[in-house]
């Protein structure tokens, strides 16, 4: 019936699906490209992540026990 012309629920439900999934695919799209640009900007801190770094400079703090160290 959708042939011709006639909507039906069936048709409804597969429409709505096909929104639905080009929904999906736009925000994963925008998901990647977000992580990619934020990874980016990581690789050029000299090979160290940011938490690696600031670990590092807060082991140097030499009144601080290593016990209590955090990692941010």
């Amino acid at each position: 019936m959708e042939e011709r012309g006639i909507q039906t629920d069936r048709g409804d439900l597969n429409r709505a699906a096909k929104e639905h999934n080009a929904i999906v695919v736009e925000l994963e799209a925008y998901r990647r490209k977000a992580v990619r640009q934020e990874i980016e900007p990581q690789k050029a801190d000299s090979g160290l992540l940011k938490s690696e770094s600031t670990l590092v400079a807060t082991k140097q703090d030499k009144n601080t026990p290593e016990s209590e160290v955090k990692q941010v």
